[in-house]
């Protein structure tokens, strides 16, 4: 408890310091993000592949137009009729061919809500909260040095991923996606199924057991 006030009250001291040196550069981001994918007003294919997964997912409602069909590599090496049918032959980056084509996988969520729609972008959305809470309970938890520190490692892994999710394949793209999950199975080995790390279990007697305990123990 000592532990976590004192956390709590650092990161609150630095936040004015960090709202100072970052304000700049984040600010600079956001414009600069801005200008490419909406202020030119012409369509930006990470920006068409975005806006596009809610209508795919809305038109095959509600497990989408299925595996192979919309932002994944299946669908850009045999060019999916969801692109001719919105016309992607005619935006930049969103062509037939390799070339022309080189921007059709260039980040994650439209392939997740495209393909499994509403339902399987919400289902994978509950993964990676569920990976979070993994990893904070190893952190919390844990005794070992070590074991912390690979459950802390998971969250901020987590969190990077995600944010860089936002412009390109993260979670599912070589070789980054292959090491976050070997980490995630040594986590998940760490913490037992009641949230307790293995080796640190406090033993639980139940109330007939401590009973048969100490009417033994007069005998």
């Amino acid at each position: 408890m000592v532990r976590s006030t004192r956390l709590l009250v650092a990161i609150a001291a630095s936040l004015p310091l960090a709202v100072v040196v970052l304000a700049g550069p984040v600010t600079t981001v956001v414009q600069t993000t801005y200008q490419d994918y909406i202020g030119k007003g012409t369509p930006e294919a990470r920006t068409v592949l975005t806006l596009d997964s809610f209508a795919v997912a809305a038109d095959h409602f509600p497990a989408g137009a299925g595996f192979g069909r919309f932002g994944s590599a299946v669908a850009a090496s045999n060019y999916s009729p969801e692109y001719l049918a919105r016309g992607y032959p005619r935006i930049w980056g969103l062509g037939r061919t390799v070339e022309d084509g080189r921007f059709l996988t260039d980040t994650e969520w439209p392939a997740i809500l495209g393909e499994t729609g509403f339902f399987g972008a919400a289902a994978f959305a509950l993964g990676l909260v569920t990976i979070f809470r993994a990893g904070r309970r190893l952190f919390r938890t844990a005794r070992q040095p070590l074991q912390r520190w690979a459950g802390l490692t998971l969250v901020g892994w987590l969190v990077a991923l995600l944010v860089e999710s936002a412009g390109t394949v993260s979670f599912t793209g070589p070789p980054v996606s292959g090491a976050f999950f070997a980490l995630l199975g040594v986590v998940t080995a760490l913490v037992d199924e009641h949230g307790q790390v293995d080796g640190h279990r406090q033993s639980r007697s139940t109330p007939g057991a401590v009973s048969r305990l100490r009417v033994s123990s007069t005998l």
